[in-house]
């Protein structure tokens, strides 16, 4: 493996870190009860293993299980680095998944129990298109009430995990590049912004070059562009979309979206210089950015790079309580904020 060229990633850990913000794109269930990516997610890998699906096909079970109620994610479904995509064609997973659908787009819940598990049952056992030995599968694993307790459990995390095996993979980086793009594209879709005029990709990769970052540091560079903001998937869409100005309590909501980054990205295995460069995005030299009100002796260059970038990318963006910037206003309003002036001038001057 070519150190400048591919990465371990693996998937599994990626998307268990990222499924509880991803489940924030979804909406509740007809009952109002919470998407949980999870929950589907352990009722697929449960019923494939009673039937008795390979490791490999569970594994991809998996994932795409956390992703498959997110559009944005399953129109670029060809970009997910499974370890096999044939299982997308296998009918019985279809089925298995399709399952684990109508059980988590179904259930009731009181004081966190479902409580229409028989009504479930039946539904499936009056689906005449369900095949008899997967239906009996089903049914099979869920005669035992702790199969209905664990999907309302904190702990789902790792029941699942026990069921996994690890299928670390060695990873083109490119490749992770072109699968990060689609969480950078779930966040826009999530926030109703309009991101015709995104500049970030060519801006970050000109950023590098100009730095003469090898291809390593500027891979993860543009990844960090990408996942930056994923902790905006924790805030709620009217505050994201309030045509005016938001009060004190709203904007205490909207600067902890850092936090939740940080939060998500640490939980990534060997994302830890991703995690810390993300949580930096929205702070200033001048110590008046947040979280943490950091000093410019306490950014790097890739810090300074990734937090300029990012508010010369939002000023170009039309928002709902606003016109996008020109160029004139970006520079000015740039400058005035204290962003890294070097850094201001190499962006203004990439085409």
């Amino acid at each position: 493996m070519n150190k400048q060229t591919h990465t371990k990633f693996n998937l599994n850990n990626f998307l268990m870190a990222f499924s509880s913000a991803l489940d924030n794109t979804v909406a509740n269930n007809k009952n109002d009860v919470k998407y949980s990516s999870k929950a589907l997610a352990y009722i697929s890998i449960k019923l494939a293993k009673q039937l008795n699906i390979n490791a490999n096909d569970i594994s991809d079970i998996f994932s795409y299980s956390i992703i498959c109620k997110n559009d944005t994610f399953l129109q670029n479904i060809s970009s997910v680095p499974f370890n096999s995509k044939i299982f997308l064609e296998d009918k019985t997973i279809a089925v298995i998944v399709n399952i684990a659908i109508f059980i988590i787009s179904n259930i009731k819940l009181q004081n966190n129990i479902i409580i229409n598990e028989n009504e479930l049952k039946n539904s499936l056992k009056q689906n005449n298109t369900i095949p008899k030995d997967i239906l009996n599968a089903f049914l099979k694993i869920a005669k035992k009430e702790s199969f209905w307790y664990d999907l309302c459990s904190p702990q789902i995390a790792f029941y699942i995990f026990n069921d996994l095996d690890d299928f670390t993979q060695e990873l083109l980086l490119d490749d992770l590049i072109q699968f990060t793009a689609i969480v950078h594209d779930s966040v826009y879709n999530y926030t109703k912004r309009n991101y015709e005029n995104s500049c970030i990709d060519f801006k970050a990769y000109e950023l590098c070059n100009y730095f003469e970052f090898e291809n390593k540091d500027k891979a993860r560079f543009i990844i960090a562009s990408h996942l930056h903001n994923i902790g905006l998937l924790f805030i709620s869409q009217y505050i994201l979309n309030k045509p005016a100005k938001l009060n004190n309590s709203e904007f205490q909501i909207i600067k902890s979206a850092p936090y939740h980054t940080n939060s998500i990205l640490q939980q990534v295995f060997g994302f830890d210089d991703i995690a810390k460069l993300c949580t930096k995005y929205m702070e200033k030299p001048n110590g008046s950015g947040y979280p943490n009100n950091l000093l410019a002796e306490h950014l790097s260059l890739k810090d300074r790079m990734l937090s300029t970038l990012c508010a010369y990318q939002a000023l170009s963006e039309k928002r709902i309580y606003r016109d996008s910037f020109n160029k004139e206003d970006i520079i000015s309003t740039l400058q005035d904020e204290n962003f890294d002036e070097q850094i201001i001038k190499i962006l203004i001057n990439l085409k």
